[in-house]
C-alpha cells in the first residue's frame, strides 16, 4: 500500500495540472525585426493541398519568428506565403483568425501571380467575423499562384467591439400543452487588432447544386 503522503502528492499534482493553462499572448503592436525585405520571398511559400471532395486546412502562427517585409518605409508586416494548387475548377479559399484573449490578427490578403506581382487584393470590407473567427471567403482564379497573408499596419493597434448573441431554448407545459420558450443574451467583447495570432487557411470544393 502506498503511504498517505504519496496519494496527497498525486492529488495535488492532478489538481494543479487541471487548473493550469497557458495565458493568451499579449498583442504585438509593432514589429521590431530589422532587415525586413521589400517584397515577400517566394522561396518561403508553403504548398497548399487541394482535395476536390473534402476541405484541406493548414494553420500557422504569426509571431516574432515569422518573416517580415516592409513594402514602404515604416510599414513593417509579418507575413506567410502559400503556393496555390492548380485545379480543374475554381475552389473556395477561406482565411480565418480566432479571437484569443481580446487579441485578433489583422489580416491583409493579396493574391500574387507566378512572378510574385500582385494580381488581386481582398478588401477589408470582405473580412468579417463568421462563427467567432475574423475571416474572408473568396474563389480561386487561374492566374493567381501565391496567397500572401500579412499583418496590416493600418489596422494594428485599433480597438473594436463585437457583440456575440446567444440563444437558449427551454420547454414549459400548462394544461397538458407543451411549448418552447426562447431567450437570448448579448455579450459585448472588446478586442484589439495585432500583428500576432494564429491563422488557418482552408481550401474547399465549391458545392454543386443538384
Amino acid at each position: 500500500m502506498k503511504p498517505r503522503g504519496y496519494w496527497v502528492g498525486v492529488v495535488a499534482a492532478l489538481a494543479t495540472a487541471g487548473c493550469s493553462h497557458e495565458p493568451p499572448p499579449p498583442p504585438m503592436l509593432s514589429v521590431a525585426t530589422t532587415g525586413c525585405v521589400g517584397t515577400p520571398d517566394l522561396r518561403l511559400a508553403t504548398a497548399l493541398q487541394y482535395d476536390p471532395k473534402n476541405d484541406s486546412s493548414v494553420s500557422a502562427k504569426f509571431d516574432a519568428s515569422a518573416p517580415c517585409f516592409e513594402p514602404s518605409p515604416g510599414a513593417k508586416s509579418l507575413y506567410r506565403l502559400y503556393w496555390l494548387p492548380t485545379a480543374d475548377a475554381p475552389y473556395i479559399i477561406s482565411i480565418a483568425s480566432a479571437l484569443n484573449g481580446g487579441v485578433v490578427f489583422a489580416p491583409h490578403i493579396v493574391l500574387l501571380d507566378s512572378h510574385g506581382a500582385p494580381a488581386r487584393e481582398i478588401s477589408r470590407d470582405a473580412i468579417t467575423f463568421r462563427n467567432g473567427n475574423l475571416s474572408a471567403l473568396f474563389r480561386s482564379h487561374r492566374d493567381e499562384r501565391y496567397l500572401l497573408i500579412a499583418s496590416d499596419p493600418a489596422e494594428v493597434g485599433q480597438h473594436a467591439q463585437r457583440i456575440v448573441e446567444g440563444r437558449n431554448t427551454s420547454t414549459a407545459g400548462a394544461g397538458g400543452l407543451y411549448f418552447n420558450i426562447y431567450t437570448g443574451t448579448d455579450t459585448e467583447t472588446d478586442f484589439v487588432y495585432a500583428h500576432n495570432g494564429t491563422v488557418t487557411v482552408t481550401l474547399s470544393p465549391i458545392p454543386t447544386i443538384r
